[in-house]
């Protein structure tokens, strides 16, 4: 059947037909199986021998043969018109479209390591735009926004730091870091940041030294500030310039033994005058200065009345001159003196130094006294008669003026005891007022109380007798500041307070009963009161947040006054000594502060 053979496919049938039994079930298919094959059978015996095949004739199968190769080049062309047109042309554009897209990115690339994240976003978006799956312009697109959100953050920090929350700032860097280690000079800024830290703490470490007066350790750390970066210059050099006139101050107050000396307190006083932080000050307390040295060169020549005459003069001005170190070296050198002009036979002259040794501000006057009375009174006399001096001395000289009482000579102009001195920027710039208790008649200061204002204020640190005084001083071991007393000489040292935190700017009031100081033990700045014996400290100023400073006593010792900053501003406050009736006496829109009343 496969052949078409369809004569022995009748005989086949046929034969298998007469061997089935008539009740087979496949009878009737092959029956009509049978049919067919016996009418192809006779069609294929009537037609075959009618339909001849054609044949070429020699030039049809020439040309066909000639044909033959062109039409196979044709079909070989058209195959790779095709070919071309469905994969190699699409290759190529696919390619070409890689080639532009990388050579966009490569360009975004560069705008993004320059900084230019906009620029780099637009490109990569346009990239993107013709092409979504390319992956090089998605990673650039996502580095793009990561660092475009760093950079963000890197300039909220440097804000940060520059408004003064360096802590804050690290934090921001830090986390930049930790994202991209190299982006700009994240690294530089943090090293940068860490140091300005330090030296923020060593500024707040000063600031607080400076609030609460305590001149020395306030110049020191302005200074290690100074020399580690630029930092808060203005206040800086504010502050550090107004310190080098207290240290300085408060180094001349002070016994030489205690550590620093005279030397430094002149280069910081000349700093302080070179800064224009009052001069007239500054100026006042050099002077002395170059007298006590003058007096030391004069002692190390042997000229010891020249000595006397220059350590006189500073002494009438300041009895307490180095922790009244100057009144003991005086005290010694009348001693002498006495001593050379008793031996010389010039009893009056030697009683006369002896007097005014025993007339000085000193711990123990017992050997002039015993001298004073174991030297005869000898024949009066007009003048005192020369006295035989040693060889290393100079001739003798006019007798130095008799002693000053025993009260300190910083006093300020009798017409105006009784007011209250204070520092004011009323005229734009920082001066000495003074104004009566109730705060009128407020006016500049004359020169005598501009030129003792420290002085007046540091008077009211020693007893009313001035056989005590009270200082601020830090317990070993502790990094609060407390108040001691001790006596003039140093001796009998005590710790008057020893609350936690800080107490400052101790007063003793004039009747000599209590002292007034500043304490932040409730965490402000406030005014407390305590026996001069010791015990029964009272706060008497009470604020949320604000504070109080600088208390002073009135001259019969039932008022303070003080300063805060109650309104916003600095302004000078009196209150009762027990706290009552605390008024606003400054009243006006200027800064108002260190009082100090007038006795």
């Amino acid at each position: 059947m496969q052949f078409g053979a369809w004569p022995q496919v009748v005989e086949k049938l046929r034969g298998l037909r007469a061997n089935l039994p008539a009740d087979c079930p496949d009878a009737e298919m092959l029956d009509a199986l049978l049919g067919e094959a016996a009418l192809k059978a006779d069609l294929m015996r009537q037609w075959t021998g009618k339909i001849k095949g054609r044949r070429l004739t020699v030039g049809q199968a020439w040309l066909l043969r000639r044909s033959l190769p062109f039409f196979l080049v044709l079909a070989l062309f058209l195959s790779g018109v095709v070919f071309y047109q469905n994969l190699i042309a699409p290759s190529r554009q696919v390619v070409a479209m890689a080639r532009a897209n990388q050579s966009l990115v490569d360009e975004a690339t560069g705008l993004l390591q320059a900084g230019n994240y906009e620029e780099a976003k637009a490109i990569y978006a346009g990239v993107l735009a013709r092409d979504p799956g390319f992956l090089p312009a998605r990673q650039g697109m996502e580095e793009a926004r990561r660092q475009m959100n760093m950079a963000v953050t890197y300039d909220i920090a440097r804000q940060v730091a520059d408004a003064g929350n360096v802590p804050r700032a690290l934090k921001l860097l830090a986390g930049i870091q930790r994202a991209s280690p190299a982006f700009r000079d994240v690294d530089a800024q943090i090293v940068r940041l860490q140091g300005l830290m330090q030296v923020g703490q060593l500024f707040a470490a000063a600031e607080k030294s400076f609030a609460q007066h305590r001149w020395l350790e306030a110049v020191r750390g302005y200074e290690q500030v100074a020399l580690a970066a630029d930092y808060q210059p203005e206040t800086l050099a504010l502050h550090l310039n107004e310190a080098y006139l207290y240290a300085g101050q408060d180094l001349l107050a002070r016994t030489p033994a205690e550590g620093a000396g005279p030397q430094e307190a002149r280069a910081y006083l000349r700093k302080a005058q070179s800064a224009g932080v009052q001069p007239e000050v500054a100026a006042t307390a050099l002077d002395r200065l170059d007298s006590y040295f003058k007096g030391e060169r004069a002692v190390k020549n042997g000229d010891l009345l020249d000595a006397v005459n220059l350590w006189r003069g500073v002494y009438d001005e300041n009895p307490a001159f180095l922790g009244g170190a100057l009144a003991e070296q005086l005290y010694r050198l009348y001693l002498t003196l006495g001593d050379t002009a008793a031996a010389g036979g010039s009893p009056d002259y030697a009683r006369e130094l002896y007097q005014l040794a025993a007339g000085l501000r000193v711990a123990d006057t017992g050997e002039a006294q015993a001298r004073l009375a174991g030297t005869p009174t000898a024949t009066p006399t007009p003048e005192p008669t020369p006295i035989p001096q040693p060889a290393a001395y100079v001739a003798p000289v006019e007798p130095v003026a008799p002693p000053p009482t025993p009260e300190p000579t910083s006093t300020p102009a009798p017409s105006f005891q009784g007011w209250i001195a204070f520092r004011t920027n009323r005229n734009g710039a920082e001066e000495i007022f003074v104004m009566q208790p109730d705060g009128s008649n407020a006016q500049p200061a004359p020169e005598t109380i501009r030129s003792q204002f420290n002085l007046l204020y540091e008077k009211e640190q020693w007893s009313p007798d001035g056989s005590r005084h009270v200082f601020v001083q830090s317990i070993e071991g502790r990094s609060d500041a407390n108040i001691f007393m001790a006596a003039a000489d140093g001796r009998g040292l005590i710790s008057f307070t020893s609350f936690n935190e800080d107490e400052y700017d101790p007063v003793w009031s004039p009747d000599g009963q209590t002292i007034a100081f500043v304490s932040n033990h409730t965490y402000n700045d406030e005014i407390w009161v305590m026996a001069a014996s010791g015990g029964d400290p009272r706060q008497l100023t009470w604020n949320e947040w604000e504070w109080d400073k600088h208390p002073t006593w009135s001259p019969d010792s039932r008022q303070l006054a003080f300063y805060s900053n109650r309104g916003g501003r600095r302004q000078v406050w009196v209150m009762g000594s027990d706290g009552s009736g605390q008024r606003n006496i400054s009243n006006n829109p200027y800064e108002d502060w260190d009082p100090v009343w007038l006795k």
